[in-house]
């Protein structure tokens, strides 16, 4: 059972933008908490890694996070669609200095700076 399903996602230059939907159902949600789910942070980012990370046709993984904001918490009840905005520049041969944020429809939840290989 996966966590979410892409509804769409697409790349510019140095650009990624997705649309998911959030599966309530599955078993982290369980745990993280059983009487109000909320997305892990560490979910949020690898989330953020996976979309970018199949735009690019890239398996990547974190080399540094330098900044990591949780503004509201994500329900995967209350925010199911959530929208991703991921921009990035290779700073050295395989290295993408990255930005994101994660945004429901209450506004923005997440933003993370770092770097991906």
């Amino acid at each position: 059972m996966d966590l979410y399903a892409i509804e769409s996602l697409s790349k510019e230059e140095n650009k990624v933008t997705a649309s998911v939907v959030l599966n309530a159902d599955h078993a982290i949600f369980a745990g993280h908490f059983p009487d109000n789910p909320i997305l892990p942070g560490v979910c949020q980012m690898l989330m953020v890694r996976d979309l970018l990370g199949k735009s690019l046709e890239r398996k990547l993984v974190a080399k540094t996070v330098g900044n990591m904001k949780f503004m509201k918490p994500i329900s995967p009840v209350e925010a199911k669609e959530l929208e991703f905005e991921i921009t990035y520049s290779e700073i050295e041969e395989g290295a993408l200095k990255t930005t994101a944020k994660i945004s429901s429809k209450d506004g923005v939840c997440f933003k993370l700076s770092g770097v991906f290989v």
